[in-house]
């Protein structure tokens, strides 16, 4: 999993690179610039997300992102688990924005990574009782259309992607000294996206 996931990273960055470099050779940008967005839908699904946007060129973003796992509201409705509120997923990512002629409004589309880690309770109330953490990393894709309104941004798409856990470790709130293994599970997931932002 690990050298496979690798490999998708390299290939996605380089598929990235090469747009960039195509997109810079056309329109080179006037400036740099930053762009803050945030997602609010995801408190109704994995997690809101924020995004820094680090302009490349005038249409490839680097992006810090951030998603609030413990804040969303499917987060708590499909598992057995209960995560914790601090539960965070953060990781790099790339956005690439297909400009049309005389219009400041685009479609783009977009790779990401996370590293994600999940403290999380089970039983709670009953003498089986436990808590663990969980960590692991995603790989999503992304597509939408973004909309420019002078320095405000309002993008609607949606995420596709992969999660493959690397750790599981829970013990009994009964016996905290013996730690237990959990299965080691690969997640696939999609999330809506509406991101509402600024450019900085």
């Amino acid at each position: 999993m690990n050298r496979s996931f690798l490999a998708i990273l390299l290939i996605v960055l380089l598929f990235f690179a090469g747009i960039g470099l195509c997109g810079a050779q056309e329109s080179a940008p006037t400036q740099s610039h930053l762009n803050l967005l945030f997602g609010p839908l995801g408190f109704l699904q994995f997690g809101p997300t924020t995004d820094l946007e680090v302009g490349f060129s005038s249409n490839l973003y680097g992006i810090v992102h951030v998603r609030l796992h413990g804040l969303g509201l499917l987060s708590y409705l499909l598992y057995d688990v209960t995560p914790a509120v601090y539960s965070v997923a953060v990781g790099p990512g790339l956005r690439y924005l297909f400009p049309i002629k005389g219009s400041p409004h685009a479609p783009y589309v977009g790779f990401l990574t996370e590293f994600g880690y999940n403290p999380y309770t089970g039983d709670a109330g009953y003498s089986s009782e436990y808590t663990g953490t969980t960590t692991y990393v995603t790989v999503a894709m992304n597509g939408g259309f973004r909309w420019q309104f002078d320095n405000f941004l309002l993008d609607v798409g949606a995420y596709a992607g992969v999660a493959p856990t690397l750790s599981d470790e829970y013990a009994y709130k009964s016996d905290p000294a013996v730690t237990y293994q959990g299965q080691k599970i690969t997640t696939f997931f999609g999330m809506v996206e509406l991101s509402l932002g600024f450019r900085l």
